[in-house]
């Protein structure tokens, strides 16, 4: 997989979120990377074996694993009433995330190594190796994108 596309977006809230899944599953994307606050409302269910239902839109809550003080690993499996398909997902939640000055060589370099490491993961993990699907990049839902 040579990842060179990212989907950029918003924590979504409200009304978004049926949004936000819906270009999940349309874009066929596994793997989410979560910068917003830890303190927003989460999108996705959080509860193992928990189930969001968005319209015909099903995202079953499978697995968290807790990865340092700052990165939590969800896994969601999402599935359809329109489609005999289901979508394996993962989603990387940065709890600590900054608010990256990207005039600021320092942070500008954070946001950098986080790219890196989304594509990293992205091309050496067998779950994502096979897809040519876009990294979704979510972003605080008051920062400037």
């Amino acid at each position: 997989m040579n990842v060179c596309e990212y989907i950029v977006t918003r924590h979504p809230l409200g009304n978004s979120v049926t949004e936000f899944w819906k270009v999940v599953w349309d874009a066929n994307s596994s793997l989410i990377v979560c910068l917003s606050d830890q303190n927003l409302l989460p999108f996705w269910p959080d509860e193992v074996e928990q189930t969001r239902t968005i319209g015909w839109l099903h995202i079953n809550f499978a697995r968290m694993d807790q990865c340092g003080d700052s990165l939590v690993r969800f896994q969601f499996l999402l599935t359809s009433d329109r489609e005999d398909y289901a979508l394996a997902c993962t989603l990387l939640h940065f709890n600590a995330w900054p608010s990256i000055d990207l005039e600021n060589p320092h942070e500008s370099r954070i946001a950098s190594d986080l790219l890196e490491l989304a594509t990293h993961l992205a091309n050496d993990n067998p779950e994502f190796s096979n897809s040519s699907a876009p990294i979704v990049l979510v972003d605080n839902p008051n920062e400037s994108l």
